[in-house]
Order: structure tokens, then sequence, then C-alpha cells
């Protein structure tokens, strides 16, 4: 007999307690007929297949061994769909604390897809007309994300099972790969993620570096991709950055650099408090948005020149972001204007930390201001404290001042 789980879970996201509440688990694949949801058919045996295979990601959000596979072939139609539910008939009770679903998705590249659900065995309701019992989600690729479906809103007592769709609609026909795992019910709407709450590398865009997803929002740029440094200096003398150029004709005002955290969220506190990047760009203007929260245009000033865009997100537009949790950011860039149309667009080195200050190009140990540094602190890239630096490199240096003043910048030490 399968058994529904009901646990209590408290997780420790890099190092900090995130929350602690009840859940029921449907589905986790790790050990064969043991799960509530223990069934699962293709359905279409010719055009793809079912599996229980190993995670093929296991670094961040989702470190379980196992989960389910949906392959795909060239020339399934978008209605062929993935079944799961429980082959006994047997249902769980949709109530305030089984109100969201919550499921892991996984896609070789981004696709979009959709779940229907079925409230008891063999209501007959598992065709793409039941509008009411549907929800689109879109896959991050190659990585783990939570899609939260609220039942309440579905008008469901019960749940006995769901079947997937997992092909983008207007997609060319090929070989796809979707992987599905950690199904819960619970009473939270929050999606679950790895949590940043403290200062740290965001993305360098180095190749064996830190980066992040992105994409062209609103036919933003020609290009976008990452590429060489074509203008290295003191203040940026890196590798690889992501380089745009944007488009000549035809953008949305709203469309630019979209930015995701993929599988985690940026948890807004005093040490997280302002978000680093350093642009290069002959744009004469960019408006930086997180979330859904505008925080108004802001002039460029130093045009075709490295510099640091600090952005504060205790004072995103109005809103203070303070005790939010964020996992995209766009940097807005109206193409819409001629005047932002074929511009060069460079980023790098997105950092988050507690300080407002912006970073600035440094040639060794100077005097900042008339006084002499009362602490010199050096840091890895990654935001990591360096005591004794014994190895050649580019490391974040921090000095503070006997007024309370704080500097950051970057600096190449050689040792000799």
């Amino acid at each position: 007999m399968k058994q529904l789980y009901l646990t209590i879970t408290c997780l420790f996201l890099l190092g900090i307690a995130v929350s602690s509440r009840a859940q029921t688990v449907l589905a986790t694949f790790e050990e064969a007929n043991t799960d509530f949801f223990d069934a699962y058919e293709w359905g279409a045996t010719d055009a793809g297949a079912a599996s229980i295979e190993n995670n093929p990601s296991t670094t961040g959000l989702n470190n379980s061994l196992k989960s389910l596979k949906n392959l795909r072939n060239t020339g399934c139609s978008w209605t062929d769909n993935l079944m799961l539910f429980n082959a006994g008939g047997q249902t769980v009770t949709v109530n305030e604390q089984n109100r969201y679903l919550h499921v892991y998705v996984y896609a070789t590249e981004a696709a979009s897809g959709r779940i229907h659900l079925r409230s008891v065995a063999d209501d007959g309701v598992w065709t793409h007309e039941a509008d009411d019992r549907r929800a689109d989600f879109d896959f991050a690729a190659n990585t783990w994300k939570d899609i939260v479906i609220d039942l309440s809103s579905k008008g469901f007592e019960s749940l006995n099972g769901m079947f997937f769709l997992s092909q983008d609609w207007d997609g060319a026909p090929a070989d796809r790969h979707f992987y599905y795992d950690e199904i819960i019910l619970n009473d939270d709407a929050t999606p679950r993620a790895v949590i940043i709450n403290n200062a740290t590398t965001l993305a360098d865009f180095e190749e064996n570096g830190v980066s992040l997803p992105y994409s062209n929002s609103g036919n933003a740029f020609l290009s976008l991709d990452v590429d060489d440094n074509p203008y290295t200096n003191q203040l940026n003398n890196t590798g690889k950055v992501l380089s745009g150029v944007t488009t000549t004709s035809g953008g949305e005002w709203w469309g630019g650099l979209k930015i995701s955290l993929g599988d985690k969220v940026l948890s807004v506190n005093n040490d997280t408090r302002y978000l680093h990047f350093l642009i290069y760009t002959d744009l004469p203007a960019i408006e930086f948005v997180a979330g859904s929260d505008w925080a108004g245009s802001s002039t460029i000033t130093k045009q075709d020149e490295w510099f640091d865009f600090v952005v504060d997100l205790f004072n995103v537009g109005s809103k203070n972001l303070e005790g939010s949790q964020v996992g995209v950011f766009d940097l807005v860039i109206n193409t819409s204007n001629a005047n932002c149309q074929g511009r060069t667009f460079l980023i790098d080195e997105i950092i988050v930390n507690g300080d407002a200050a912006p970073r600035v190009s440094q040639t060794g140990i100077k005097t900042i201001e008339f006084s002499e540094p009362v602490e010199i602190n050096h840091y890895t890239l990654q935001g990591i404290l360096v005591p004794d630096i014994k190895t050649n490199g580019i490391y974040l240096v921090k000095k503070l001042y006997k007024s309370g003043k704080i500097t950051t910048g970057k600096v190449f030490v050689k040792i000799k």
C-alpha cells in the first residue's frame, strides 16, 4: 500500500535555517513503488519514453539521487503527455494545509510546459480542453526550479494525479529531455529555492567562473553572448564579459537584459542591500527593475568606459525591498527610442554586498583622502576574505578611513 508522507521540514540553505513547515510528499522517485504517485505512463510510446533516472544536476536546489525523466522524440505531438498518478485510485485531500502543489522541473534547454490535474481516479478529464484543471509554466535551461500551483483556485477537493505537456507549442519538433522531482503539497506559495543572504559574486562570466541565466527581452539586442573583454582597464581586466549590441529597429520600450538567479533567490538584507554591475556602454540611460519593482531611469554619465552601476535595494523607486526575496532583475533599455539603437552594452562582475561605494580603478595602495586608511582588507572576487595574499591575481580591496568612509575597488596583486 502506498503511503502519504507528512513531514516536518527544516531547510538549511547556505547554512541558514529558512523555513519549518508541514508538507505532504507525493513523489520523490527514490525508491520504486513507494511514492503516493506510484504510476507513470508515456502517452505516445512510439515518440518518447518515461523512466526514473539519475538526477541530471545535483548541485543547487535539488540534490536528490533520482528523478522522473521524460524523453520526447523528434516528431512528438505537443498533445503527447506524461501521466503521473496513484494506480490504486487513492486521493489526497486538498485543504489549507495542502493548498499549494510544488513540482521541481528541469530541462536541457529553455521551454514552456503545461500541467493538467486530475481530482479523482478515472474522472475522464485527461484532455487539453479542461482549462480549469491546467497551469502553464516555464523550464529554465539546465537548472532545477520549483513551480507552484494554487489548488484552491482550481476548485479541487482532492488530487489523484497529473499529466505534463512538456514542449514549446511553437517550437520545432526535436529530441528533448525533461525531468520532474520532489512533488509535494504544503501551505506555502513561495517557490523552494537556494537563498542568497550574504555578500557574494553573482556572475563573472569566466569560463571556470560564475554565470547566471540571462535573456534578451523585448527584442532589445541584435546579439547577446559571453565574449572576450574588448576594453580591459584597471577597473575591469577580466577575460570574459556579457556582450550585447542593441537592435537597430523594432525593440520594445520595456525590453533589455533579463537576468535570472536560476534556482536561487536573493534575500534582501543589510549584507545584500547593494547590487553592483560593471558596465561599459554608449547608451544614454538604463533602468533597473527588481522583479516587478521599477527604480526609474538612470542617466549614464560615464560613456565608453567601465563604471560600477550600483543599485540600492532598500530604495527601488519608492519601495524598500528589505526582507523581500528577488529572483529576477532587468536592465531595461528603451530600444523603441532611436537614441538607444545600435549601441554597445557590456556587463561584468555582478556582485551583491552591504557597501554602497562604487568600485573604482586602482593601481595600488593610494591615499584616497587626506588621512591614511585605518584598515585594509582584501577579498577574492567571490567575496572571501584573504588575510594573507600568497597568490598572484585580481582581488577586491576594501579600505576603512578614520572618518568612517569606506572605499572599495579591484587590484591586481603580483607577489615578488
